[in-house]
Order: C-alpha cells, then sequence, then structure tokens
C-alpha cells in the first residue's frame, strides 16, 4: 500500500465526492440557522428617527417655499428595546437547532470514516493487483524461456512432442494470467475514481 496513492486518493475523494460536499454544506447551514436561533434569544433593538417639515401658504408655491426653509424644522429620534421574557419557543428551537447540528456533524464523522476506509481498501485492492500483474508478466516470460529452451532440445531430438506441447500450454496459461491481473488492475482503477468522485469529471465537459 504506497502511502503517496493513499493521501493523493484520499484528497481527491474529499475534494470531489458529491455525497461529502452535500454533508459539509449541510453543517455549514445548520451553523446559519443556529445563529439565527440565538439571535431570537438576545434583546432587540430599533433606531427610529423622523423629520418633519411643513408648509403653509395661500398658495402652492409658499407652501413649498416654507417647507425648503431650514427654520423650525421637526425631528424626532427614538430608541426601542424589546426583551424576551421566558421566550420557552425560542430556546426551544435553539435547542433543536444544536441538535439539528450535532446529528449533522455525526453523520459528517461517519461518512469521513467510510470514505477513508473504502479508499483504503480500494488503493490496496490497486496495488495488489498491479504487483499480480507484474508477477504473473514475470512468470510469462520464464516460461516463454523455457519453451525455447525446450524447441531447441526438441530440434536437436532430446524431447519429445507432449513435453513440447505441455510446455506451450503453460506459456499460453501465464499470459492468460497476466491478461486477467491487468484487467483485474483496470477494473480496481476506474472503481477508486468512482469512490474519489472523479470518474465522471474525466469523461463530462462542464460543470457537474
Amino acid at each position: 500500500l504506497h502511502e503517496e496513492n493513499l493521501l493523493e486518493a484520499m484528497k481527491q475523494a474529499f475534494d470531489n465526492r458529491q455525497d461529502y460536499k452535500k454533508a459539509y454544506k449541510d453543517i455549514e447551514s445548520k451553523d446559519i440557522q443556529l445563529a439565527m436561533k440565538t439571535n431570537n434569544l438576545w434583546p432587540e433593538i430599533n433606531l427610529t428617527a423622523s423629520l418633519e417639515r411643513n408648509g403653509l401658504g395661500d398658495h402652492f408655491k409658499q407652501a413649498v417655499t416654507q417647507i425648503t426653509d431650514e427654520d423650525n424644522p421637526d425631528f424626532f429620534a427614538g430608541l426601542a428595546v424589546s426583551f424576551p421574557l421566558e421566550n420557552r419557543e425560542a430556546r426551544g428551537q435553539l435547542k433543536a437547532s444544536e441538535l439539528e447540528k450535532a446529528k449533522s456533524l455525526v453523520a459528517l464523522k461517519l461518512l469521513e470514516r467510510q470514505i477513508a476506509v473504502d479508499i483504503t481498501d480500494q488503493v490496496r485492492d490497486c496495488n495488489i493487483y498491479q504487483e499480480l500483474a507484474v508477477n504473473n508478466q514475470e512468470i510469462a516470460k520464464l516460461q516463454e524461456q523455457k519453451l525455447q529452451e525446450e524447441q531447441k532440445r526438441f530440434r536437436h531430438g532430446r524431447s519429445d512432442t507432449d513435453t513440447l506441447i505441455r510446455f506451450q500450454e503453460d506459456v499460453v496459461q501465464a499470459k492468460n494470467h497476466v491478461a486477467i491481473a491487468i484487467h483485474r488492475y483496470h477494473t480496481a482503477v476506474v472503481d477508486l475514481r468512482l469512490k474519489e468522485g472523479t470518474l465522471l469529471k474525466e469523461y463530462w465537459e462542464g460543470a457537474l
């Protein structure tokens, strides 16, 4: 299990998996809701202000002139404070929001652990199948060398047809094992990309 492969796969999974992104966004949403519910418990302070100008006159023009006059404007400013007493509903909503956030955090941690386990297992499978493919290729080369030597022996009359056929079958079987191991390796890589959340990204043009 190559550590650099595992770390890179983990990074890809946490950066690209849609289920993890959704769970993380859900935590952020719960934080906003919790902040709003907390604010409902605090006193509410409102600043009010008004400016009034009156214009009186026998004619419209004269009234407008008095409105724009800077003398004797009416200005009012006030501060209104409201404080909830035994606000059971707000406190209940706050407790509910705290519980929902806690549940979301637990779900996120469980998902992180599941992703870590899935990625670790899949990277291990990729490494195993890769090593198996390399070993089978070495075995296939040895079988081919044995067949070549046996063919020389056969040409010099020091071997028989049955032995030569058996060596040929060993080469075919060894190459078949190589093909199977390579197929398993590439399948494991595809599964790894799927668990990383990068498979669709490789073949999809545009935003996901």
